[in-house]
């Protein structure tokens, strides 16, 4: 017993200990840490960053950062040179109770950083919400952040009104490498709707949930992983609304991710997917795009993001944008050209849109032809593609009826004119037949361009 009450009293004093000594280890991890950070954000060549210390402490320390918008790019939203306020306050670790009342966590940290935007409380507070922005500094590096956003709604003195529900974001294990992030990630928003009963054409639309789910790690230089994102349906429309007015989409899934292939090279996917979607008049149910994007070189894939970072970083404050894109364009030729010369591939494994008459389907491909690393002079002669579209009859029927609904021709003529028009593209190789499907086949290959077979061009 008495050997029981030692050890629990040194087990004691030894956490009295750490808890006491620890924050001065994990304050320098922290400061750290808020060094890369702002680092990292002036690489990125968008925004620039700084941070001043305002307050220091045993157990903390206060500052404030200072990002200030750089691209014209951004000048609706954030006008160039016009500088963002946060505050951030700063608890050091390691353990829980030493960010009491900073947000509670129940893992030792190195440190838990909330920030704080005037701007943004006083916007918020107008519409009865409310938000938290914090970090966590993992003691090995790695971090956390927790984004919030409570429901709110915001009314405008023309007769706009948009109501927002609650959205969180959270981020785990997150790490930056050359413009690229890897983590464990996990966004649900419960959507929003909005109205517009003021001067002009009434509106009202709505967004349902959105949710987004994701785990990567870096691999050989680049995040590799899966991640789904799914939104339950969006709709917009004028009120009233008539029956060929209108936008509705309902649950769009994209699933995808990236693994390394062979040794040296990554391969990305993606899977695109809409249940049923109307445009005006037009109705879609379902949309399915599958890609595929293999064989990228990774060193020549990591040399093209640092490229862009580099472009975006020089470009000097307030370049208008076609001229930061040309900029862009002239940095990112060197590494493009090499990653191409490795020959990365292009799969469209499926496209299929469906309609009530039937459904539109397509697949193909297109690679670089083996040789030395391209120019741009070079680089169409190197191309070779191909790629197959389908429909069935009644499909190419109705479209082809559509057309000549188009051209004036009276309701009771258009059939025909539908059927002279498929025959016609039949007899000139612009469509041909397969088990009942009218077919395109596009081919390039050598700088020549075939459709069906036949040679059209010659580039």
């Amino acid at each position: 017993m008495k050997k029981l009450r030692i050890a629990v009293i040194g087990g004691v004093a030894l956490l009295v200990l750490a808890a006491l000594g620890g924050p001065a280890f994990t304050g320098g991890i922290a400061t750290r840490q808020i060094a890369a950070g702002v680092a990292a954000i002036n690489r990125q060549g968008q925004f620039g960053a700084s941070y001043t210390r305002t307050a220091s402490g045993w157990f903390g320390q206060q500052g404030t950062l200072t990002i200030t918008p750089r691209a014209a790019a951004l000048d609706r939203l954030l006008p160039a040179g016009q500088p963002i306020t946060l505050h951030m306050d700063v608890a050091y670790g390691p353990f829980p109770f030493a960010a009491w009342g900073q947000g509670f966590t129940p893992w030792p940290v190195g440190a838990v950083i909330n920030l704080r935007s005037p701007a943004l409380d006083q916007l918020l507070a107008k519409a009865h919400s409310g938000y938290t922005l914090r970090g966590t500094v993992g003691l090995a590096g790695g971090n956390d952040v927790l984004v919030r956003l409570r429901a709110g709604s915001y009314h405008t003195a023309d007769g706009g009104n948009i109501e927002w529900q609650s959205l969180r974001l959270r981020a785990k294990n997150l790490i930056v490498r050359d413009g690229m992030s890897a983590g464990d990630l996990g966004l649900r928003w419960q959507g929003l709707t909005f109205s517009n009963n003021g001067p002009g054409t009434p509106m009202q639309a709505r967004v349902g949930t959105v949710e987004l789910h994701g785990s990567s790690r870096f691999k050989d230089g680049v995040p590799v992983g899966r991640y789904r994102f799914t939104v339950a349906s969006i709709e917009a429309a004028p009120v009233p609304t008539a029956a060929d007015q209108g936008f509705a989409l309902r649950t769009l899934r994209v699933v995808g991710g990236a693994a390394i292939g062979t040794p040296g090279f990554v391969d990305s996917s993606a899977h695109i997917e809409i249940a049923a979607l109307r445009a005006g008049a037009g109705r879609f149910a379902p949309m399915v795009l599958d890609l595929d994007l293999t064989h990228l070189d990774i060193p020549a894939y990591v040399a093209l993001t640092r490229a862009l970072q580099k472009a975006q970083r020089d470009a000097p404050p307030g370049t208008p944008p076609l001229a930061a894109a040309r900029l862009s364009m002239a940095a990112l030729q060197p590494p493009l050209m090499m990653l191409l010369a490795r020959q990365p591939m292009l799969q469209l494994k499926q496209l299929r849109i469906g309609m009530p008459q039937g459904a539109l389907q397509g697949s193909g491909e297109i690679s670089l032809a083996p040789g030395p690393v391209p120019t741009p002079q070079t680089l169409l002669p190197a191309l070779r593609a191909h790629f197959t579209l389908s429909a069935p009859q009644t499909l190419a029927l109705y479209l082809a009826t559509e057309r000549a609904a188009k051209t004036g021709a009276p309701p009771a003529q258009q059939g025909a004119m539908a059927q002279q028009m498929l025959q016609q593209f039949v007899q000139q190789g612009l469509l041909r037949r397969q088990a009942g499907d009218y077919v395109l086949d596009l081919n390039l290959d050598k700088g020549a361009v075939q459709l069906n077979g036949r040679t059209i061009k010659q580039l």
